[in-house]
């Protein structure tokens, strides 16, 4: 049996860093072995004589063990109990002998008894809570979840634990730390390390040495990077150059490609390119990335909406068009479109979704809850333009994978769907969630994946 010693974070009540139980665990962890071990090993005969006989051993071996006990004389309370189990062994009197190390603060003990007694009963699901209430006290959330998993594999009910994992559902811990991130796309991350480029995965391994100018996101394995010779091409995710732009002179900025489609701004103009590396658009002086199907550009001062071939699907009408951090513009099949003086949820066509003007608004990152400011303040809406959060928070960011970073009294958390603080707020900036339980969030100046144990464990 092992104790995390990985740094805890706070979900709602959990205090992050080493904790006083935690410090009390390590001071008893040689103890309990030999303990332990005096359990069975005190007891040198075998249980014998008359059925009388033995029930008077059983009953004043354990009632010496209750008075021990009783007076927290634990090495001759183990002893006593020792001999008790052996003439009659019961999970009752296993868990009677495991609260009361818990009682007598012998923590250590506790779990090790706790284990013990899990390995002989494994069907009961109380010595699943008992072990998880140590751990959850020692702050050892992995060991936690992992009771919890076996608990499901099992089929075993989880009533038992329910408190205990609301408690902890959001515990975390950190990993790495870099001077500038970007948002996780195709399963990394892009981070900057001594003012170079990398990426890390959604595990927060490094995958691609920081080394590039700028990089843009990943999609369907390829990345656009720029190199320190400011040469522009597309690279692999263990950062091998895969595809160039062939036939271009200068290639200044690519943006992410889809099915070999992509954008590219040659100092001059951007334009579309199809999978052959031939351009199918005149120049525009500015466009998005091209994701799902569709890509934003700018002519003349008016943005419009293209679709593959390079065809308008929107009419020139609009002052500007929401991109998120990968450049994208279109996501849950709606864009953000700026009209006299504000935003309006519309369809890649061009028709309004709904009438509501915002004063400013965040793309969505999947098929939730996007998030819009009105009146000074954000909240949230679907996709219809419905408002999920009525505008509260003085910062948000759209929810991915169940959550939203949202900002109160100057710091940021993260909120779930239900509008529950989950995560409180107590960091310098916040990105967006993972599919694996991953954030970056920012204090002290430096960037850190915040990675929950319910994912990571």
């Amino acid at each position: 049996m092992s104790f995390s010693v990985e740094t805890a974070g706070n979900a709602p009540g959990l205090n992050p860093g080493a904790s006083e139980g935690g410090a009390r665990l390590k001071h008893y962890k040689l103890l309990a072995p030999v303990v332990l071990t005096a359990l069975f090993a005190v007891s040198v005969y075998a249980a014998s004589g008359s059925n009388a006989e033995i029930e008077k051993r059983y009953e004043d071996s354990l009632a010496a063990a209750r008075l021990y006990a009783r007076q927290m004389i634990v090495v001759d309370a183990a002893a006593s109990y020792a001999e008790a189990l052996e003439i009659r062994d019961s999970f009752e009197l296993r868990m009677e002998v495991a609260a009361f190390y818990k009682d007598a603060g012998e923590l250590d003990m506790a779990a090790d008894w706790g284990q013990e007694t899990l390995g002989a009963y494994p069907e009961r699901a109380e010595s699943y809570a008992y072990l998880m209430d140590i751990y959850a006290g020692a702050e050892d959330y992995t060991a936690c979840f992992r009771l919890a998993d076996t608990m499901e594999k099992r089929r075993l009910p989880e009533d038992s634990i329910a408190g205990i994992m609301e408690g902890i559902e959001y515990s975390y811990f950190f990993q790495g730390a870099y001077e500038d991130v970007s948002v996780f796309g195709g399963g990394y991350c892009a981070v900057m390390a001594k003012g170079v480029w990398g990426f890390v995965n959604e595990e927060g391994k490094r995958v691609i040495k920081p080394r590039f100018a700028e990089v843009g996101a990943f999609r369907q394995d390829l990345a656009p990077a720029l190199d320190g010779d400011m040469k522009a091409y597309f690279i692999d995710p263990e950062g091998n150059k895969k595809r160039t732009a062939l036939g271009v002179e200068s290639v200044v900025k690519l943006g992410m490609t889809e099915d070999g489609v992509y954008t590219l701004y040659d100092g001059e103009a951007w334009r579309l390119y199809n999978g052959e590396n031939s351009p199918v658009t005149d120049g525009y002086d500015e466009m998005s990335s091209f994701s799902n199907g569709v890509t934003a550009a700018k002519k003349d001062g008016a943005w419009s909406v293209l679709g593959a071939d390079g065809a308008a699907l929107s009419p020139y009408a609009y002052d500007g068009i929401a991109r998120d951090e990968k450049g994208v513009v279109y996501r849950n099949e709606r864009l953000f479109a700026l009209e006299d003086g504000g935003y309006y949820l519309i369809g890649k066509s061009g028709e309004r979704i709904a009438e509501t003007k915002f004063e400013d608004a965040r793309l969505f990152c999947d098929a939730t809850y996007a998030a819009v400011r009105s009146g000074g303040k954000w909240g949230f809406i679907d996709s219809g333009g419905e408002y999920v959060v009525k505008p509260e928070y003085d910062g948000a960011r759209s929810f991915s994978n169940g959550l939203a970073a949202v900002k109160i009294d100057g710091k940021w958390g993260f909120i779930d769907e239900e509008n529950r603080l989950v995560i409180e707020n107590i960091f310098e900036d916040a990105k967006d969630f993972n599919g694996r339980g991953g954030v970056f969030v920012r204090s002290g100046g430096d960037w850190e994946l915040l990675r929950l144990y319910k994912f990571n464990h």
